[in-house]
């Protein structure tokens, strides 16, 4: 009996001891397993697509422990994930590819595995290359190591509460979003003429304001546009005219289902958008509130202290791609960083110069940044340490930002919904083929632009205060340059002063030629 066969049977009589698994269906299942589709065929993937990662890990402590030795993981406390992990390894083992052999350790055979896992993810593109960048940081700076270990842990501690959990802990951000609507509605109903209906001097425009006015202190929206339009007198001449300014009105009445007709349909609409929808952005962006809630918003702190964020969004699509049943979140993390120090899906990015990593980043970024990193490059930014007091602002600046952003997402949401309501209402009466008065079409039309010109000018001020953070992190920004960016090319040991990998890092990035920075470099 081979060392496989005979692993195989020590497997199969451990799981005969649960009775939630049916040994000879699962033979028959291990029996149509093909080494060459393993992330297709549900073996590694589960039926959401999630790479079960973790069932790998507590796989290779099980391992170790019956070879004798002493896991780096620690064993989980519910049997589900053994039993669930035992099925993986004999449908692994029954492979050529990822069976284990005569010289494998629990290691190698977990790594072999991560290694093939990882290189499919960068030859599809999954993990770019500024996230295998950030990868090849964890695996070789501490500073980077501890951010993406804290982004880790966070994401996989808060997707473990679930949906209803998130929820409870996006709360907050609904609550001020709601607030910062009707603080917004408020701004702009002060602003709205005092000119009323009838006053001859008074404007389209005007009138047309006092109308929508009036429509946020109660008024029904259709009530609120015939009194405008009666006020420039479109098409309302004589007793013919009044009949047919009726019908027009009547044909084209708004309705609930089209535009909130009040302002309490409104704030119900409002109220619906606002809530927290289970996508990968909104749940990235409960983070720091889920954080406060665990005592933990310090080490999310030194994350930005250490411009080491973009860990950030690769522990999200971590946390998204794979599933770490059976393991906690420090393990988690610890397996990833172990995997990285050796993996070939790391080799190119490993071996490459920093003209090529300086390529990768640039690629796609934002004209403002580029001009900053620019500045950054030429000397055009401050060296020296950063003060104290400076960094200590600049977090706090991020910090505030995760919220507000949290808020400014649900509000683009209310303003996408209620743009398309009233463009859905706009069209419903001004309908293709419809036989209107010209003066009268014109009237609707300056109606509806009235409108979405002061909807337009409350979305604005709703999203006054981020405005205000994003205004002083772009300060920041202009007076060292996009540090996090820097960091990623070229990272900060962690007891170096600020000042010091200032300077370095500037003296590297001038080494690489102007063109790889792109064409606002290019030439300099």
């Amino acid at each position: 009996m081979s060392r496989q066969e005979a692993i195989n049977k020590k497997v199969l009589e451990l799981l005969g001891r649960f009775d939630s698994v049916d040994v000879s269906a699962l033979m028959a299942e291990i029996s149509q397993v093909d080494a060459k589709a393993i992330l297709q065929s549900g073996v590694l993937v589960d039926s959401k697509g999630v790479v079960r990662l973790g069932q790998v890990g507590v796989m290779e402590a099980l391992l170790t422990l019956a070879l004798g030795g002493k896991p780096t993981i620690a064993l989980p406390k519910s049997m589900a994930p053994v039993r669930n992990a035992l099925i993986l390894f004999l449908k692994l083992n029954n492979t050529d590819t990822f069976g284990y052999g005569a010289e494998d350790t629990p290691g190698k055979w977990a790594f072999r595995i991560l290694d093939m896992l990882f290189l499919r993810f960068a030859e599809t593109n999954t993990l770019t290359i500024r996230d295998r960048l950030v990868l090849l940081r964890v695996s070789e700076n501490p500073v980077w190591q501890a951010a993406f270990t804290t982004a880790l842990q966070l994401y996989l501690q808060l997707e473990k509460g679930g949906t209803d959990f998130i929820r409870k802990v996006d709360n907050p951000a609904v609550g001020a979003a709601g607030k910062a609507f009707k603080s917004a509605v408020e701004i702009r109903r002060a602003r709205i003429p005092k000119v009323k209906y009838g006053n001859p001097l008074a404007g389209f425009k005007e009138i047309t304001e006092y109308s929508i006015g009036q429509y946020f202190e109660g008024a029904d929206l259709n009530d609120a546009m015939s009194q405008a339009l009666v006020q420039a007198q479109l098409g309302t001449a004589g007793d013919e005219g009044k009949v047919r300014f009726a019908r027009f009105l009547a044909e084209n009445r708004i309705t609930p289902d089209m535009f909130p007709t009040t302002v309490s349909q409104l704030y119900s609409v409002v109220g619906q958008a606002i809530q927290f929808q289970p996508t990968e952005e909104e749940t990235s962006l409960t983070l720091y509130a889920f954080a406060k809630t665990q005592g933990q918003q310090k080490q999310i702190e030194r994350v930005f202290a250490n411009f080491a964020e973009p860990a950030f969004s690769v522990a999200a699509k971590l946390a998204r791609l794979m599933s770490f049943e059976g393991l906690d979140a420090g393990d988690a993390a610890g397996l990833i960083t172990r995997w990285m120090r050796e993996t070939r899906a790391l080799r190119d990015i490993r071996h490459t110069d920093l003209k090529l990593h300086v390529q990768a980043v640039v690629e796609g970024m934002p004209a403002d940044e580029m001009s900053h990193f620019s500045a950054f490059r030429q000397g055009r930014t401050l060296s020296g340490n950063i003060a104290d007091k400076e960094l200590q602002s600049y977090v706090e600046t991020r910090c505030r930002l995760l919220t507000l952003n949290a808020v400014n997402r649900k509000m683009r949401r209310v303003e996408e919904t209620v743009g398309e309501q009233m463009k859905a209402a706009e069209m419903f009466v001004n309908r293709p083929g419809k036989q209107v008065l010209k003066d009268m079409t014109f009237g609707m039309e300056d109606f509806f632009r009235t409108l979405q010109g002061v909807f337009r000018d409350i979305f604005e001020a709703s999203d006054k205060t981020r405005q205000m953070q994003v205004q002083q992190l772009d300060a920041f920004t202009k007076k060292y340059g996009p540090l996090s960016t820097v960091s990623l090319l070229t990272p900060r040991e962690p007891d170096m002063p600020t000042g010091k990998w200032i300077e370095q890092s500037r003296k590297k990035l001038n080494t690489v030629p102007a063109h790889f920075f792109g064409t606002l470099t290019a030439g300099t």
